[in-house]
C-alpha cells in the first residue's frame, strides 16, 4: 500500500510539475505576441506621421486661400503706377514763351505719302494755340506764288515747323480752311476767333509737286483744358 501511495504521489507531482512548466511557456509566447502588436503599431504610428502625409502649417509669408477664391491686390504684388501726366496749361499764359520740344510727349502716328498725323501733347497744342503768330510769321519766312499758295523759303532751327515736319520749299495752301495767297491770309487766320479756338492744325501745301496734309491734333485718350477769358 505504501509503494502504491507514493507512486500516485509522485504520478501526481510530474503532472503538477508538466502543467506549471506549460503555463509558463504559455505566458512567455502570449507575451511576445503583444510586443509584436506593440512593435507593428508602433511602424503604423511613424508611417501615419511621415513629413509626406502630416499637415503643414502655411508659411507666414504667403497668406492661406480658401479654395476657388483668387488673391487680393493686397494679397500679391502691388499695382503698377502710370506715370502722371502734368496738367495743361492755360494758353493765355503761354503766349511768347520759349518752345519746349523736350517737355513734351507727341508723336506721328500716321506717316505716308500723301497724309501725315501728329499726335500732340495737350501742353504743346496748348503752346501752338497761343503763339500761331510765332510759328507762322515769325518761324516761317514766307512768299506768295503766282499760282497761289505760300511757299517757305526759311524755317527757324528748333522752331515748331522744323520739328513737326514742315520743309523748306513746301507750298503752303490751306489751314484750318484758310486758303492761303499772301501774308494777309496769315494775318486772317491768326486774328480769327473762330481760328484761335481751333482744336488743333490741318495744313494742305504741295511738297514737290504733291499734295500732302499735316495733321496735328490731339493726342488720342489725352484730355484739354481751355479757360476762356
Amino acid at each position: 500500500m505504501a509503494q502504491i501511495r507514493s507512486g500516485r504521489r509522485g504520478f501526481w507531482l510530474a503532472q503538477l510539475f508538466v502543467a506549471m512548466i506549460l503555463a509558463f511557456i504559455g505566458f512567455r509566447f502570449l507575451g511576445s505576441l503583444g510586443q509584436e502588436d506593440e512593435l507593428q503599431a508602433a511602424r503604423a504610428g511613424t508611417r501615419t506621421s511621415s513629413p509626406s502625409s502630416s499637415l503643414r502649417a502655411p508659411r507666414p509669408d504667403r497668406p492661406s486661400l480658401s479654395p476657388g477664391r483668387a488673391p487680393s491686390r493686397a494679397e500679391g504684388n502691388p499695382p503698377l503706377l502710370a506715370a502722371p501726366t502734368p496738367p495743361t496749361p492755360d494758353p493765355t499764359t503761354l503766349k511768347n514763351t520759349p518752345y519746349l520740344p523736350e517737355e513734351y510727349r507727341t508723336g506721328m502716328t500716321k506717316d505716308e505719302e500723301s497724309y501725315k498725323i501728329w499726335d500732340l501733347d495737350p501742353r504743346e497744342l496748348a503752346w501752338l494755340r497761343a503763339n500761331q503768330r510765332q510759328i507762322l510769321m515769325s518761324d516761317l519766312d514766307t512768299r506768295p506764288e503766282p499760282g497761289g499758295g505760300l511757299r517757305v523759303f526759311r524755317i527757324r532751327e528748333g522752331s515748331f515747323g522744323s520739328l513737326r515736319g514742315l520743309r523748306v520749299g513746301d507750298l503752303l495752301r490751306d489751314i484750318n480752311g484758310q486758303t492761303l495767297e499772301d501774308a494777309f491770309d496769315l494775318e486772317d487766320l491768326i486774328e480769327d476767333p473762330a481760328h484761335s479756338g481751333a482744336k488743333g492744325w490741318r495744313i494742305i501745301l504741295e511738297r514737290d509737286g504733291k499734295p500732302l496734309t499735316l495733321d496735328y491734333r490731339l493726342a488720342s485718350g489725352a484730355v484739354m483744358t481751355h479757360r476762356s477769358h
